[in-house]
């Protein structure tokens, strides 16, 4: 359960609106590390709660350079096994997402 392509452009799209030219920009967002399991998609909470919603690196860095955002760094918080190690019971979530501060110029 991915966003859509459309989805994603009209959000960094009103992010690049907003930032206006020259002026740096961050986020912090989560990020997908590798595929879920079926169990992991399945489950709609998941969704909701930022794990199966969450966007490939490279994914948002061809997103970013298509927006024209220069200077794009992508870096995994330091203590990002702690913030989404208990999202999901039972699962090492840390193999499948984690944390990252989204830094960008316009």
């Amino acid at each position: 359960m991915d966003y859509s392509r459309e989805e994603l452009d009209s959000a960094f799209a009103e992010a690049n609106y907003g930032l206006g030219c020259g002026n740096p920009g961050a986020i912090s967002d989560i990020i997908k590390a590798e595929e879920f399991p079926a169990e992991i998609k399945a489950n709609l909470d998941n969704y909701s709660s930022c794990v199966t919603g969450s966007i490939e690196q490279e994914k948002l860095l061809s997103i970013l350079e298509e927006l024209e955002f220069k200077k794009i760094e992508i870096e995994r918080k330091n203590h990002s096994d702690q913030i989404v190690e208990d999202w999901i019971s039972g699962i090492d979530i840390n193999n499948y997402i984690y944390s990252a501060y989204i830094r960008a110029e316009k």
